[in-house]
């Protein structure tokens, strides 16, 4: 039987926990604490959570790099009325290959922005529920029927991103 996923699930983590967690993961000092046995240190400091829930901090190695293409700035109707229907496959990959990954009838346009870099967070989950893969085997997997996921820290950086901006501009007189 397959967890329900339309039904609406309540966070595990209250929001007095997370605050303690931030905080902590703030702190130098308390942070490998806090990163080493999550559970332990809310309930050092009065939180508990049920048996079942399954606290774990992760921590991102590495850099951003910033060199993305982004989603095109326009809305599908634009595009669907700007480009050419049926764009030979040989077109399309030079066009793609020429302007840095953009679709036929678009153009790069490179900009700075300031984008949120989650360094640290939690995940909580609950409800462990065994799913057969093939009705009358053995074989199959568990999955979490709750899962809370939160951002404990974060920096902003500013990357360089180039999104795809359509060669012709409609404007209204």
């Amino acid at each position: 039987m397959k967890p329900d996923s339309s039904a609406t699930r309540s966070p595990i983590l209250t929001s007095e926990a997370i605050e303690i967690l931030r905080r902590a993961c703030k702190n130098r000092k308390t942070r490998s604490a806090v990163v080493r046995n999550p559970r332990a240190f809310l309930a050092r400091r009065g939180i508990e959570l049920a048996d079942d829930v399954e606290l774990r901090i992760y921590e991102r190695k590495g850099r951003v790099s910033g060199e993305e293409v982004a989603e095109p700035l326009h809305t599908k109707e634009l595009v669907e009325y700007a480009r050419a229907l049926d764009v030979p496959l040989g077109l399309q990959s030079w066009w793609q290959g020429s302007h840095q990954g953009c679709p036929f009838g678009t153009v790069p346009f490179t900009t700075t922005k300031k984008v949120t870099v989650c360094e640290l967070w939690g995940l909580a989950a609950e409800g462990r529920e065994w799913v057969q893969d093939v009705p009358g085997t053995a074989f199959g997997h568990w999955v979490y029927t709750n899962v809370h996921g939160v951002c404990l820290a974060s920096h902003e950086v500013e990357v360089e991103v180039t999104e795809c901006l359509p060669r012709l501009t409609l404007t209204t007189p």
